[in-house]
């Protein structure tokens, strides 16, 4: 599978960042294990809500240009015919109202008909995100790796086409300029709110010629070329860090950094930071008592 590069980014740039995902332990063993399971939009939709809804924020332009090309009357009747299979009654044209109905049952084909394996991408190698420890691997792992790297883990994989894209943060309810593009009135998977911007997202976007995938396609990879480092999450205490490094021997992951974001969590403070046995407060100053 050659992942072809929708960004604005050459490879080059691409090359020069770090990808990120923050898993649960799970989502490690089953990757040790060889499998990686990358789910549908309408999987992802039932999570985060906010997932292939932003062009909907822009009506105006998709009225006026998302059904505006030599098949759309062809396009329209597909639609159709699914909307009724959906919901099991003929379908009724009600004004103004067609185009955002036939525009809903687009997103809910298209939402079981991609695939999206989403990235934290930094500059910075260093860089850990609490919002993201917070959010995805309170008790998990940071698993590091590079654009070569995940390009190199799936080049054997042929079954499906897949792109690379840069997730845009928006106003909710902007017309953005942006939605006028043909291109991205057909990938709303590239927009979400500015309330996201903490995931400074790439995703790659897994297709089938527009089959059905639904809920999500397993792949068999090659771990070793994917991983390049294993951060177990600040919020693990140092007795299970050691737990978990058992399942993650490291002669399995030769040149592999393993850490723990919170080093030295358990060790003993230094007796400085011990309160004086001897201390009154009777004797403290008034800006030391004082609020």
């Amino acid at each position: 599978m050659e992942i072809e590069n929708y960004t604005v980014c050459t490879d080059e740039d691409i090359e020069r960042l770090t990808f990120s995902r923050y898993v649960k332990i799970s989502s490690l063993v089953d990757l040790l294990n060889g499998k990686i399971f990358i789910p549908s939009f309408d999987i992802v939709r039932k999570a985060d809500p906010q997932e292939l809804g932003i062009p909907a924020y822009s009506y105006a332009f998709l009225e006026r240009e998302f059904f505006n090309h030599s098949n759309f009357e062809q396009e329209q009747s597909w639609l159709e015919q699914k909307w009724e299979q959906l919901i099991g009654t003929a379908f009724r044209d009600v004004g103004e109202v067609r185009e955002k109905m036939l525009m809903e049952q687009w997103i809910y084909e298209i939402g079981r008909r991609r695939c999206v394996w989403c990235w934290f991408v930094s500059s910075d190698s260093t860089e850990h995100s609490a919002a993201m420890w917070n959010l995805y691997a309170r008790d998990g792992v940071l698993i590091r790796t590079t654009w070569k790297a995940i390009q190199d883990t799936l080049a054997n994989e042929s079954r499906y086409e897949a792109g690379l894209f840069k997730v845009e943060y928006v106003s909710v309810g902007d017309h953005d300029e942006q939605f006028r593009s043909s291109e991205n009135l057909r990938r709303p998977f590239l927009f979400k709110s500015k309330g996201y911007k903490h995931e400074q997202e790439m995703r790659i976007v897994f297709q089938d010629e527009g089959k059905w995938v639904h809920p999500g396609i397993e792949l068999s990879i090659d771990y070793k070329k994917l991983i390049k480092q294993l951060t177990f999450s600040p919020y693990l205490s140092r007795p299970e860090v050691e737990s978990l490094r058992r399942i993650v021997p490291s002669r399995s992951l030769p040149g592999v950094v393993i850490d723990h974001a919170q080093h030295g969590l358990e060790e003993p403070l230094p007796t400085y930071f011990e309160a004086p046995s001897d201390e009154s407060p009777s004797t403290f100053p008034t800006s030391i008592k004082t609020l």
